[in-house]
């Protein structure tokens, strides 16, 4: 349980060291951001596939079959947003780097169109079933305190809503369009459950992984 505690938490102290690059840059971001981000969010999404594997392996019991139901749609979840997060950020560094850095990839234009449906939609209606059904499974086997669940529903339900960006246009500037910045903050807050999720299961000071 502490392993997977501590994935959560380094997860979440990583992407908080990211998020503020998105930001840095007037334009198109330099070369060495986009470079710089991705190889940390390479590590971020592996710690993440740890995290929910562990989360599984914790809510599974034999006797607790609801639970163990839910945990897996949550690590399924995961794992596909984990696959697509990993396509989407190497059609990105593709298209800077072909460009020597000179594009914005997050923008239509920039080379990396492909990832905008990715990043933004598929992202966050993956991340809301992932928090949705993993929060179900803390309610039905008490892994992790009442407010970890409530805390899911919360974030799970305002990812839910953001795959409507579909429709809200292609300009970054706006924070609910496909490609705006409601991204890093949806990740954010994903990420921040993860840590809470994470911290609660260090405190239980149980030795499961």
């Amino acid at each position: 349980m502490r392993l997977t505690g501590w994935t959560g938490v380094a997860a979440f102290l990583l992407t908080m060291a990211v998020i503020p690059m998105w930001f840095v840059d007037d334009g198109a971001p330099s070369l060495a951001n986009v470079l710089l981000r991705s190889y940390v969010n390479m590590f971020v999404l592996l710690l993440l596939l740890m995290f929910w594997v562990g989360f599984h392996h914790l809510a599974r019991p034999e006797s607790r079959p609801v639970g163990q139901f839910w945990s897996s749609v949550a690590l399924v979840s995961a794992g596909a947003f984990v696959t697509l997060t990993f396509v989407s950020e190497a059609l990105q560094v593709g298209a800077v780097l072909a460009a020597s850095g000179t594009v914005d990839p997050t923008r239509v234009g920039g080379g990396a169109e492909g990832a905008l449906f990715l990043f933004g939609p598929v992202a966050r209606l993956l991340t809301a079933a992932t928090l949705i059904s993993g929060s179900v499974a803390v309610l039905r086997t008490g892994i992790a305190p009442f407010a970890v669940a409530i805390l899911g529903f919360v974030v799970g339900g305002f990812h839910l809503l953001l795959t409507a960006t579909l429709f809200a246009g292609r300009e970054p500037s706006n924070f609910l369009s496909i490609n705006g910045w409601n991204i890093p903050v949806a990740g954010g807050l994903y990420l921040f459950w993860v840590m809470t999720a994470g911290v609660a299961f260090v405190r239980s000071g149980r030795s499961a992984t």
